[in-house]
């Protein structure tokens, strides 16, 4: 009897501790452990400015709100902004600049001289700021245009398209009409204009 008990009790003890250590094993222990949380995303950042900066502190990017209207520069090494993309006058712009902070090419909506809608117009400009040269899109048939400008901003010849064919106009200093090329219904002509804006010569 007494060897029966002995036997009985030594079968629970081993089913026992094999439960134990099951139980205190690292696979056990791993299975137990909680997973790690990921962090929670930030879903809003307000703020009024942010700069990306080198590794001595200089600001090499900015994008910030001025004058109500959101813009994003750039700079180069000697902190000369050489590129702008923002808002203006409620109307979308990218620019690239020269490094005495004058622009060099500028693509933008802007009223120009056609009247007071935004032109899509792409526009390269001289070291010292001045406009020479233009593309671009009238407002009212959206006909694609590339002017030239002399080195006083003044145009002096556009090539164009009206009523889908083209032409090449010249303007003098006070930006009269002197000169027309165009082709019209296959055909080419000229037209000569005098101080009065009146044909004086014409082919054909």
């Amino acid at each position: 009897m007494k060897t029966t008990l002995i036997l009985i009790a030594a079968v629970i003890a081993g089913y026992a501790g094999g439960l134990v250590s099951k139980t205190d094993s690292p696979v056990a222990a791993r299975g137990r452990q909680t997973k790690p949380q990921s962090p929670r995303a930030t879903k809003l950042i307000k703020t009024e400015r942010i700069e990306l900066v080198d590794p001595s502190g200089r600001a090499m990017a900015m994008l910030r709100v001025v004058g109500g209207e959101p813009l994003l520069s750039m700079y180069d090494k000697n902190r000369n902004r050489r590129l702008s993309i923002g808002v203006s006058n409620n109307e979308p712009g990218f620019a690239l600049l020269h490094t005495n902070g004058k622009p060099a090419l500028a693509i933008d909506l802007y009223p120009r001289e056609y009247g007071t809608k935004p032109e899509p117009a792409v526009v390269m400009y001289s070291s010292s700021g001045l406009v020479r040269s233009e593309m671009m899109l009238t407002p009212i048939e959206e006909n694609p245009e590339f002017n030239i400008y002399d080195a006083m901003e003044r145009k002096r010849g556009a090539l164009r398209i009206r009523n889908d064919e083209p032409g090449f106009a010249m303007y003098d200093t006070a930006h009269r009409l002197r000169g027309y090329f165009y082709s019209s219904e296959g055909n080419t002509g000229i037209d000569l204009i005098d101080d009065d804006e009146k044909v004086v010569w014409s082919v054909p």
